[in-house]
Formats: C-alpha cells, structure tokens, sequence
C-alpha cells in the first residue's frame, strides 16, 4: 500500500505490450530496483528491473500480460530499492495504468517528467 498518496499520475497504455519502458524517471544510474505491480484486488506482481546510465529501465511484463487487459481497471506500480518505496515524483509518489484495446500498437512508454 502506498502511504499519503491520493493522486496518481495515470497513463493509458496499448495492452499488446510486453514491457514498460520508463523515461525520465530521476532514478540512479545502474541501480537495481524493483517494480511493484498491485491489482484492483490488492495481488502483486514484482518485476527486477535495472536502470540505465541515464536512470531508465525498461520492465519485462511478458509473463504477467494476461493479467494486464482493458478489462482489469487500474494497477498501481511503485518503485522500490531494498524493499523500500522510492519517491519518484514530487507531485506524488504512485503511478496508475489502465490498459486499452489496440490495433498493432506495442510501446508503452512511461514519461514520469523528472528532469536533472
């Protein structure tokens, strides 16, 4: 569960995806962290992820796709190092992503805006 959070910067993504790919996202450079993935029902998937030289990784959801469809509402993903929540936005320390039906189109970028 996220602690104080109330807003949650959204994003809508293709749902013929098989990973998240996550920009300007303010974190270290070749870090290892992990991505929290929570279901409307409270479930979790966790993903290991490692940042690049310029903090951005990219998350393979190719074993949890089925899960991930326009049908399943909103997920909420949080970043952790050393199983603690990492504040990724000063507006707000949560991100929720619906996924919608698409025809073809497989990028989903996640631009969390955070510039050095």
């Amino acid at each position: 569960m996220i602690i104080g959070c109330t807003t949650c910067k959204e994003y809508e993504l293709p749902a013929c995806t098989d990973a998240l790919a996550f920009i300007n996202t303010g974190l270290d450079a070749e870090t290892d962290y992990d991505l929290i993935i929570v279901d409307k029902f409270g479930n979790r998937e966790r993903i290991s992820v490692t940042t690049d030289e310029d903090g951005a990784f990219e998350a393979d959801i190719s074993l949890i796709t089925k899960n991930l469809n326009p049908h399943a509402g909103a997920f909420t993903i949080r970043i952790e190092k050393d199983g603690e929540a990492v504040q990724i936005l000063t507006e707000t320390n949560c991100i929720s992503v619906t996924f919608y039906n698409n025809t073809g189109e497989t990028e989903a970028l996640i631009d969390l805006g955070v510039t050095s």
